[in-house]
């Protein structure tokens, strides 16, 4: 919704279900303010310190969710993350990871373009995931052709995904504690397997993606929106 300053605020009700979900507060979500947003914060009467990470006022005052959340997350991290996969493999398959049919695990960090260059050589991209504040490596996926599976119901896909340019992941449900999404493992067969089996359809579906992304997030088209928007703002003064 457009506000008479120009700005846009969006109501998003996984924010507003949030701090009551991680026990942080029962009052009513006011606003949500991002990192970075300190001239803005400070027009909305808020002091900077007070934004770190994705922060969100109540009636009982303001709480670093990105903080408490991830926190908790990272320290259950294993420090070697080679080790926690084949380790899960052996539990659940009883087999090395080195036994388990085509399938590479990769170890390392990618750069930016050893990324790009690794989803190029794919037949498709598949990312079961529980939440993307945009899925970058998802729109480069279909920006290259790719036939993308993706939760497609939930967080910032949603944007962009269509049952026509892509292969959307329904979810079983939300994390009452996180509002993280839970992938549906049937319905992730299911599509990979359609993928596998009706390529022709597949190489459409990722035709049509690049199209799209093509239309809508090319640079230059993205040049032109935002060029709009500063005359907009311009005017409005």
């Amino acid at each position: 919704r457009r506000a008479s300053n120009g700005s846009f605020r969006v109501p998003v009700r996984f924010w507003v279900r949030l701090p009551k979900r991680m026990g942080l507060a029962t009052g009513r979500v006011l606003r949500r303010i991002h990192a970075g947003g300190g001239r803005h914060a400070r027009a909305q009467g808020v002091q900077p310190k007070h934004v770190k990470g994705s922060a969100v006022k109540t009636n009982q005052g303001w709480y670093d969710l990105t903080q408490k959340k991830y926190n908790a997350d990272i320290e259950k991290m294993p420090a070697n993350i080679t080790e926690h996969v084949a380790a899960y493999a052996m539990e659940t398959t009883g087999k090395r990871l080195s036994q388990l049919p085509h399938v590479v695990w990769i170890g390392e960090t990618l750069s930016k373009q050893g990324m790009r260059d690794l989803i190029y050589r794919c037949d498709s991209f598949v990312l079961p995931t529980r939440g993307e504040g945009w899925g970058l490596p998802i729109v480069e996926a279909m920006a290259m052709g790719k036939p993308v599976i993706a939760t497609g119901d939930h967080s910032g896909p949603t944007a962009y995904m269509t049952e026509e340019n892509s292969y959307p992941l329904r979810s079983v449900g939300v994390e009452e504690q996180t509002g993280f999404s839970m992938p549906s493992v049937a319905h992730l067969r299911e599509l990979m397997r359609r993928i596998y089996t009706q390529r022709a359809e597949a190489e459409a579906r990722g035709a049509r993606a690049r199209r799209d992304v093509h239309l809508r997030f090319h640079p230059e088209r993205v040049r032109e929106l935002l060029l709009a928007r500063l005359w907009d703002v311009y005017e409005a003064r």
